[in-house]
């Protein structure tokens, strides 16, 4: 991972929910989490966004997930991608109160060309 811009001022013009991740990933019971998951070869992301004018972070909102669709990224209402008829890969997760996907088989898929 490259960093770009100073982290202590990007962690400043955090929301106040991106920095309680920050802050939580220190904590001691979340390292315990985080080891224990090592055994298994996922790791810890941060769910988050940016804003297209000034590139500061943001929260992602709870209807949206982040998609990622030959080697591009775009964010998208979790009911549309829900709702597409091709198969895909989930490589994040998050919990939610309610649920907002359905299950289906999945299948990741490169671009060819």
């Amino acid at each position: 991972m490259t960093v770009t811009t100073d982290p202590q001022s990007s962690l400043a013009s955090m929301p106040d929910a991106l920095r309680t991740v920050q802050a939580a990933i220190q904590l001691t019971e979340v390292q315990a989490m985080l080891h224990r998951l090592t055994d298994h070869n996922p790791g810890i992301c941060m769910p988050h966004m940016h804003d297209e004018q000034t590139g500061d972070f943001q929260r992602l909102p709870d209807a949206m997930m982040q998609e990622e669709s030959g080697l591009e990224m775009s964010f998208q209402s979790t009911q549309d991608v829900a709702d597409k008829t091709y198969r895909f890969l989930p490589v994040a997760w998050i919990w939610r109160a309610t649920p907002s996907a359905i299950e289906r088989d999945v299948e990741h898929k490169m671009p060819t060309s």
